[in-house]
């Protein structure tokens, strides 16, 4: 093989991981179960005035990709083939995802619910467009009519003026939406500024940054005798990786819970 970052899992750090995968599982079970939106609920309520957009399928699809980047890494933990980048893309991911769905669903206030979620589908407009645009294909809408759609509907949903005239203004970004998840996550000892610091930590080891790779990789050297030495590849401290996934692991049982309250009251 040739030389690649490894993670090298400790027992302490096993021990951490296999706690957060129990978390994990939790919220998968329940996501398997009845996850139908009740009437009279927050969510059906939020749905049913931004059809067709779901703010419940949204944010339950958020935290079905959450669950399966979790899945993905725990079998490579159980398989010990640990390749450094690929388990911090998918604790990327699987932070991201949960961010989105905490991030939609911890508002009180509806009508920021749904500026939120209209925001989100924006993002994913401008995506789907500039895909369609990169593989010579023609949008089903024009760009213009995408943008008056979503302030028609961002105007029967009762949103304020301000808030339809920042709906297409530009795409929220990801630092905006970890960040903001981690604030009105209410969790102990969270943060946004620490739920993005180990969101970038992990986003600059995915893509193979130097200041990554600087900050988070180490070399360890192996003595030989006299004057031999061989150095082994490069290795991540397992400690950032547990916790970037624990960060991820409360952000997803707390996008978990609710939407399990939103469903029902």
């Amino acid at each position: 093989m040739s030389e690649v970052e490894l993670v090298r899992i400790s027992d302490l750090t096993n021990d951490v991981l296999s706690v957060l995968f129990k978390q994990v599982d939790a919220v998968e079970q329940r996501l398997k179960g009845d996850t139908s939106v009740m009437a009279g609920s927050s969510l059906r309520s939020d749905d049913e005035a931004v059809t067709p957009h779901r703010l419940s399928s949204t944010a339950r699809q958020a935290l079905g990709s959450s669950v399966l980047h979790f899945v993905a890494l725990r079998a490579l933990v159980e398989g010990k083939v640990m390749p450094g980048p690929a388990c911090f893309t998918l604790m990327r991911a699987a932070l991201e995802n949960a961010a989105i769905a905490v991030w939609l669903l911890a508002p009180e206030s509806r009508d920021e619910r749904i500026f939120r979620l209209l925001r989100l589908h924006w993002a994913d407009s401008e995506d789907e467009l500039n895909g369609s645009r990169e593989l010579g294909m023609v949008p089903n809408t024009l760009r213009q009519q995408r943008k008056a759609d979503l302030r028609t509907l961002g105007h029967a949903a009762g949103l304020s003026s301000d808030q339809v005239n920042c709906l297409a203004s530009g795409k929220v970004s990801f630092t905006s939406i970890v960040r903001t998840a981690g604030d009105e996550a209410a969790i102990p000892d969270m943060s946004g500024q620490r739920a993005v610091r180990f969101w970038m930590a992990a986003s600059g080891v995915t893509h193979a940054r130097s200041w990554a790779a600087e900050m988070f990789l180490t070399r360890r050297q192996l003595s030989g005798k006299g004057d031999n030495e061989a150095t082994l590849p490069p290795a991540i401290p397992d400690e950032w990786l547990a916790m970037v996934a624990s960060i991820g692991a409360q952000l997803l049982t707390k996008g978990a819970a609710l939407f399990e309250r939103g469903r029902q009251l």
